[in-house]
């Protein structure tokens, strides 16, 4: 039952809102206006800006994004080995294959870091299971680091030095009257690695838009110096003692403080040409090792450092498409070489020879072929 009150209220309440209109129906079909947040402009903005600063830097040489850390700090000296046992066999694919030279057995493959790829030859340490490797990533040239254990298996490999920038090396080297053609590589490459003899640091053959230069990497602290400035180099070694790093061109030798002051490479002495294409290795006393070609003819011979005559540590006919130079191991006293069809390594203080089970080498078909000890 309606109360009197409740009538009195609902009359009032028509008589006061009979002049208000509904409100219009909306449109239920249209998806509803969103309006953009305020910070998404500036964000935008701001990740434009980013963008065009990294492809500017990268036009001009700039750092890569997100640059790789190195293994630094705890490296520990290495020992000589009384003599090689192991080679590491490089033929220009994925992998480097360790393998004992008294029995060519493979015991391991060297892998490289994860997203990286071989790019050249490396060296070996004087402990016969430390080696050392050029690698590809991220638009430029790292050196990778591998240990060996006593059954000939490798462990992991980490990255321990980069390639300078070209600029870098540019400024090491004084500008050729010529300038090459064209955009050269914002990053060096690396022609050689020669380990010191405790492998704490690295000589590095360098290469640019500009001319060769010499780097000394110091291992446990990731940094190096540079020299340059001099003929173009030909091969590097490390003396016995570790304290000087030589170096050698075709005609012309030298040595090198590692911790002298960056700059331009010290004049060298003359020393007689290598005498052969294939040019010469640099051993750690100063002397060269070179095979000399004459037909069929073939000799290795040791190049004095100092005055005195060539000496002859073997000679024997064949082919001479399928001469290769020798592999030095890191002391300089043993050295792998093909003779007829055979790898045979050789003591280069005694001349003493051995043959070896040694799969050969076929250079003729592939010159990227190398033994390295």
């Amino acid at each position: 039952m309606t109360t009197d009150l409740e009538r009195r209220l609902r009359s009032a309440f028509e008589a006061r809102t009979s002049g208000v209109r509904p409100p219009a129906e909306p449109v239920w079909d249209a998806p509803p206006t969103r309006r953009a947040p305020r910070l998404l402009l500036p964000v935008a903005a701001a990740a434009l800006i980013a963008v065009l600063a990294l492809f500017l830097a990268q036009l001009r040489g700039g750092t890569e994004p997100q640059e790789p850390s190195l293994a630094l700090g705890g490296v520990a000296p290495v020992k000589p080995a009384a003599s090689p046992t192991l080679v590491f066999k490089y033929d220009g694919k994925p992998r480097t294959k360790v393998v004992e030279v008294a029995t060519n057995r493979i015991t391991g493959t060297v892998e490289p870091p994860p997203g990286y790829t071989m790019a050249g030859p490396g060296a070996v340490a004087v402990d016969n299971r430390t080696y050392f490797f050029t690698v590809s990533g991220r638009g430029r040239r790292f050196v990778a680091r591998v240990q060996v254990d006593d059954r000939g298996r490798p462990g992991p490999a980490e990255l321990v030095a980069r390639a300078p920038r070209t600029r870098d090396v540019a400024a090491a080297v004084p500008r050729p009257a010529v300038r090459p053609t064209g955009r050269p590589s914002a990053w060096a490459e690396i022609d050689a690695i020669v380990p010191s003899p405790d492998a704490t640091r690295l000589a590095l053959l360098l290469s640019g838009a500009d001319g060769d230069a010499v780097m000394v990497w110091e291992l446990r602290t990731g940094t190096g110096r540079m020299w340059g400035g001099g003929p173009e180099i030909g091969a590097l070694a490390w003396t016995s003692d570790g304290r000087r790093v030589r170096w050698a061109a075709d005609g012309v030798a030298g040595d090198l403080d590692p911790a002298a002051a960056p700059g331009r490479l010290p004049a060298g002495r003359a020393v007689p040409p290598a005498g052969d294409p294939l040019g010469a290795l640099l051993l750690p006393n100063g002397d060269r090792l070179a095979v000399r070609q004459a037909g069929p003819a073939m000799r290795l011979v040791v190049l004095p450092a100092g005055p005195g005559s060539v000496r002859v540590l073997d000679q024997w006919n064949q082919s001479p498409g399928s001469v290769r130079l020798p592999s030095v191991d890191a002391t300089g006293r043993y050295a792998l070489y093909a003779r007829r069809g055979a790898e045979v390594r050789i003591d280069i203080h005694t001349g003493r020879r051995s043959p070896t089970r040694l799969a050969p080498l076929d250079t003729l078909l592939n010159m990227e072929l190398a033994y390295l000890w």
